[in-house]
């Protein structure tokens, strides 16, 4: 027998996943801005979408000059 697939989030479970609003995931599918997976009308996230949102919002630290230290002056 096929192996199942991993179930689909919808928005709410997206939201509740990444920590963000029900609206931030509702406005980046209107714009289309993060992968979406259409089921008829309905967009739903696989892990692989997630996956793909995740390290899309993913940012390296700045590389900086090393911080000297603070003289007290007595």
């Amino acid at each position: 027998m096929a192996e199942m697939p991993p179930p689909l989030l919808d928005i709410d479970g997206l939201a509740a996943l990444l920590c963000v609003p029900r609206s931030w995931v509702r406005d980046a599918v209107t714009a289309r801005t993060i992968p979406i997976t259409w089921i008829g009308r309905h967009a739903r996230f696989s892990a692989d979408d997630v996956a793909e949102i995740i390290a899309a919002g993913r940012e390296r630290p700045a590389t900086a000059a090393p911080i000297a230290p603070v003289r007290r002056v007595a």
